[in-house]
């Protein structure tokens, strides 16, 4: 690179503050970590404590113990002019608005003539994020919403503005890809972004489904886990690492502004939910939440919420015979079993969720990303899903799936018949040694975009 990212600034030393100071000073960066300044004798305690926190974090965000040295704490008080010594100043504070705007109102008057400014922002728009602010800051300004745990999660979703300058947008993206090792996806300045849109859409649809029907949240998590190709923590284990807190105000969020979407009533949560938020019952921040570790005589014992009564009783271990007679074939193959010849209640609730997940996805094209590409990887990068929807539907069989969509009285969106209308009637193609997707803006296949530092395994 011509401009190498050599030293950054984090505000908001929380957890996704500073998990992207660590993966930062791993890579090599001097990195600044500024939180609010501390009463007493040491105002630059919260962001040590944060540090000192980063050391003991499991599974680890430094890459080597060494890497502390790299990150430097301090406060937003006494330190916000030495923004101007950095490359890059990343904001991570509390996801509100408005304390992000008075940030960036401080940060302004500190900046370089190349320093790059970012927002860590898990769905906030950009256009209130810079509202007040100056045509240089503009340009100088974009989303980076990297995933948490940072050292881990591969997915970094970047959203510019019209504004900013494409040689800082470059530069970025190259340092992301090429140092970060982040495989980055381009969103649209909608609510939250793709990969969160479509997760929590998904995740609130499995929550009010298992709910309504009766199913355990052990039997949500055996069927939604490896299984159906997602990961072991499913979905509820999942909601409990990121906080019943957090999910309640992206749902609520996203149902205050979708006022024109279509699923928008799916972006209610069940009465129950928003009973333990209210009881804190949080998750893993609070020890509790779907599941519970009690501890006795030394022997800890995994608890789980009842729908019923909303208290905890012991896990159950789930056995379903469907998922036990299929579980060894290769994802693919099990997925077009299960989902289009198994008939059992556990098969029709996977269907049912799956298909509204995928007839979502290819719904919000162009709405949140140009391209299936961007949406299959944003899942598959930040959800850790092994297919993304519109892999599975290949795998699925396109003229299958729809033919059973269609007799079990799904809604299909119209420009699906652009793809139909081909010859292939498949969302991704190989030929001759290159991958091709289904561009349904264009109505015609395009070529996977290669980059010089890429190197495809499979061709």
């Amino acid at each position: 690179m011509k401009h190498p990212i050599r030293k950054a600034c984090v505000i908001g030393s929380g957890v996704m503050g500073s998990g992207i100071a660590a993966l930062l000073a791993g890579c090599g960066v001097e990195c600044l970590l500024l939180d609010l300044p501390k009463d007493g004798e040491n105002p630059n305690q919260i962001a040590e404590e944060a540090i000192k926190k980063l050391q003991k974090a499991k599974p680890p965000l430094l890459f080597s113990e060494k890497d502390i040295r790299r990150i430097h704490p301090g406060n937003i008080r006494d330190h916000l002019s030495r923004i101007q010594e950095v490359d890059w100043v990343i904001e991570a504070v509390v996801e509100d608005a408005k304390v992000k705007q008075e940030v960036f109102a401080q940060v302004e008057p500190h900046l370089g003539e190349d320093t790059i400014v970012s927002s860590n922002t898990s769905g906030i728009s950009l256009k209130t994020l810079v509202e007040g602010r100056s045509e240089k800051f503009r340009r100088h300004f974009l989303v980076t919403h990297f995933f948490n745990p940072v050292r881990y999660m591969k997915l970094l979703e970047i959203v510019p503005l019209e504004e900013t300058r494409k040689d800082l947008l470059e530069r970025i993206v190259s340092f992301a890809e090429e140092h970060l090792g982040k495989g980055v996806v381009f969103a649209k300045d909608t609510p939250n972004f793709i990969a969160n849109r479509i997760g929590v859409y998904g995740k609130v649809l499995v929550i009010r489904e298992a709910f309504e029907k009766g199913f355990s949240i052990e039997e949500c998590d055996k069927l939604f886990g490896p299984f159906l190709g997602r990961p072991k923590s499913a979905v509820f284990r999942t909601a409990d690492m990121v906080g019943l807190d957090t999910t309640f105000k992206v749902v609520q969020y996203l149902y205050q502004t979708l006022e024109k979407d279509p699923e928008r009533e799916v972006f209610q949560l069940p009465s129950f939910f928003h009973q333990l938020v209210k009881e804190r019952r949080l998750g893993q921040k609070t020890d509790c939440g779907f599941y519970k570790v009690e501890k006795k005589k030394g022997e800890k014992q995994i608890l789980v919420l009842d729908w019923e009564t909303l208290e905890y009783r012991p896990k159950k271990e789930v056995k379903i015979e469907s998922i036990e007679r299929l579980s060894s074939l290769p994802l693919k193959e099990r997925l077009r079993r299960f989902l289009l010849e198994e008939e059992d209640a556990f098969a029709q609730f996977a269907r049912k969720i799956l298909f509204r997940t995928m007839t979502y996805a290819l719904s919000l094209i162009p709405e949140v990303a140009d391209t299936i590409l961007e949406i299959d990887r944003a899942m598959k990068w930040g959800y850790h899903w092994q297919l993304g929807p519109f892999e599975t539907w290949d795998a699925l069989g396109v003229e299958e799936t729809v033919a059973k969509m269609k007799k079990e009285g799904y809604s299909l969106p119209s420009q699906l018949n652009k793809l139909l209308k081909t010859e292939e009637k498949q969302f991704y193609l190989e030929k001759e040694g290159k991958s091709y997707f289904f561009d349904f803006q264009k109505g015609e296949y395009s070529p996977f975009p290669e980059k010089r530092k890429w190197i495809s395994l499979p061709h």
